[in-house]
């Protein structure tokens, strides 16, 4: 409350009394209020009581008695970096060195005006004040290095293009507090408290990103007012709701593109998995299916054969070697569907749901399904062909008998081939006997 204090002298003494070489002279009245004051005065940092007289005659405070009469009194103002009681404006960001540092003050005086805290004008000087200090020490945490040895006092930051190091001109922004910028309009500093890492709970993945683009953007900007160089501080404030706008815009831009190249790498991977997929089915069959015309070679030896038995037998292994194969392929089949219903999750056939997406995503999507779509069709009529022709060595097989011993086969003969080939495909296909023949679980 020393403040206060001189305050209420300044008050007593009048306040058309000036403060001359930082010594405030002036008579009051000896009463015991003036007294307590005074005696509160006593413990000030920032001034100090230098000469009581009462009657012309110097005396100390403890011995004076309230009384009717004047006290001449002399208060010196203590100059240093710490002062808080100042002429004007002008005179505090003169003599206050350390706010052009980033080095807040929370209570000061003006006895020109008898301004003091509290008052409408000192409580928006005191934000505006405060807002600029906030940054100064923002800027001074993101500078690359500093520089304090200017030829005015001041602090200068300087800010490095990093992704043009060898190349680029470094910006160089000396801060320095003014009254022009006391007078614009409140900026809000707030960015400078996400980029604060020591703040508890702080767990921003981008914080050291958005601090580069931070950085770039400033160079950015204060370099396009190339015509204003040397004056970079005083830009940057006039033009702040401008430059945070920019920042946004670049940081959005980043983040864009970051979420483009990541979704963009999802939906490839997801369509090379499918891809892979469907040409692991047509892999594995291929060698199987070379089989096919392999088997139909054996028809000639039921040509040539002598013996109706040689013949069925023959025709009987060609039957059984159609089943497997037509069972090989239908299982791709099998997995060709599980793939297609993967394929479904993946890429949702819905456009009610794709619609949600971003265009850019929805585009990506709709190609990749797309693509699939065509290669699962191709796939699907080639597993039905090769489906179908799996059976081809067993027909001309049975054709091929049929036409040499056609008038020699009884029923016994019929009954040979018939029999082994219907339970064959009995077992193949029936619940009941992959469960208890063959030990399957269906």
């Amino acid at each position: 409350m020393s403040l206060d204090n001189f305050k209420k002298i300044h008050h007593l003494i009048g306040l058309h009394i000036p403060i001359v070489k930082g010594c405030l002279e002036g008579k009051v009245n000896c009463s015991l209020e003036v007294l307590d004051i005074l005696k509160n005065c006593q413990s000030s940092e920032h001034f100090r009581i230098d000469e009581i007289c009462l009657h012309e005659k110097e005396v100390t405070l403890e011995k004076i008695k309230p009384c009717n009469s004047k006290l001449n009194i002399s208060l010196k103002i203590l100059e240093s970096d710490s002062s808080l009681i100042f002429k004007d404006l002008n005179d505090m960001l003169n003599k206050r060195l350390s706010l052009h540092k980033g080095e807040n003050i929370e209570d000061f005086y003006f006895w020109s005006f008898d301004q003091y805290v509290g008052s409408d004008f000192e409580s928006t000087l005191k934000s505006k004040l405060k807002s600029l200090c906030l940054l100064i020490k923002g800027l001074a945490d993101l500078a690359h290095y500093h520089d304090n040895k200017s030829e005015t006092g001041n602090s200068s930051y300087i800010f490095v293009n990093e992704s043009d190091i060898s190349n680029g001109h470094p910006l160089v922004i000396e801060t320095k507090i003014t009254e022009e910028m006391l007078i614009e309009p409140l900026i809000d500093v707030s960015i400078f408290d996400d980029f604060s890492t020591s703040k508890l709970g702080n767990k921003n993945p981008n914080i050291g990103r958005e601090k580069s683009i931070f950085r770039a953007t400033l160079i950015e900007y204060i370099k396009s007012k190339s015509s204003h160089s040397g004056d970079e501080f005083s830009l940057l404030i006039q033009g702040w709701d401008d430059f945070i706008t920019l920042f946004k815009r670049n940081f959005d831009t980043y983040i864009s593109g970051f979420a483009f190249h990541k979704a963009r790498k999802e939906v490839a991977d997801a369509e090379l998995s499918i891809a892979s997929e469907l040409s692991k089915i047509m892999g594995e069959i291929g060698g199987k299916v070379l089989g096919i015309p392999i088997s139909m070679v054996a028809i000639i030896p039921i040509v040539n054969s002598k013996s109706i038995f040689e013949s069925i037998i023959i025709s009987l292994g060609l039957l059984i070697s159609s089943i497997i194969s037509s069972q090989v392929i239908s299982n791709q089949q099998n997995q060709l569907n599980r793939v297609l219903h993967a394929k479904k999750i993946m890429f949702p056939p819905d456009e009610s749901q794709n619609s949600k997406l971003p265009d850019f995503l929805e585009d990506l999507v709709k190609n990749a399904s797309e693509n699939l779509d065509i290669n699962y069709f191709k796939l699907n009529i080639t597993l039905w062909f090769f489906r179908i022709i799996s059976w081809l060595p067993a027909i001309l097989g049975v054709i091929a008998v049929v036409n040499l011993y056609g008038m020699e086969l009884d029923v016994k003969a019929t009954s040979a081939i018939c029999i082994p080939s219907l339970l064959i495909v009995f077992t193949m296909k029936s619940k009941w006997a992959k469960k208890y023949v063959l030990g399957k679980t269906c």
